[in-house]
């Protein structure tokens, strides 16, 4: 299952802004576009693709030849070609800061044996689902995919037994600025004395 992930962006000293997207997202200076239209620009801008969790990856970032060395992951240079993203991990490219996180939402669907296996039991009631019964998928955590189901009636946005996820808990946000950060401190420096 590809991850739906969260992205928030902005150009420095500037709040953050979030959008959630299960599709790919071009990067350029002026912020991210996930309009549907990125696949066209590949080859010329960063683009980032939600994939199947896979080894702490929740998307692939590409970065063609022309930008090898000039994006940053976590303050580290990255070459041309592509790299996995992980959870809470922040780029960095011509002024333009973006912190990319999964998105995690419970599924709704239907049980189908075909689908999630024959003779599941819901995870809260105990009791075995009967096909075509409405049940929810639980998403896991930003470090853990669960995919328990449990029925509908039983979910009630409770925490997941298996995994811990927490529908009412807060989702994952950028660090805040801390007070004093080195680009406030040079700007004070810079000010005229009186």
């Amino acid at each position: 299952m590809v991850n739906t992930i969260r992205l928030w962006s902005g150009n420095k000293g500037e709040r953050p802004s979030v959008m959630a997207s299960s599709g790919p997202c071009l990067l350029s200076p002026e912020g991210v576009d996930a309009s549907g239209e990125p696949a066209r620009a590949a080859g010329r801008a960063p683009l980032i693709l939600p994939v199947p969790a896979q080894r702490g990856g929740i998307a692939m970032l590409l970065i063609p030849d022309g930008l090898d060395g000039r994006l940053t992951c976590n303050g580290h240079r990255l070459a041309a070609g592509a790299h996995l993203i992980a959870h809470a991990d922040g780029l960095a490219w011509e002024g333009l800061r973006v912190w990319v996180a999964r998105e995690e939402a419970p599924t709704e669907a239907v049980y189908d044996p075909e689908v999630h296996g024959p003779d599941v039991f819901c995870a809260r009631t105990r009791s075995r689902l009967r096909p075509g019964e409405p049940v929810v998928i639980c998403p896991g955590t930003a470090t853990t995919e669960c995919g328990v189901l449990y029925r509908a009636a039983a979910w009630m946005n409770l925490r997941c037994h298996l995994c811990g996820f927490n529908p009412g808990g807060e989702a994952w946000s950028p660090p805040q600025r801390e007070n004093g950060e080195l680009d406030d401190l040079l700007r004070l420096a810079a000010q005229p004395q009186q």
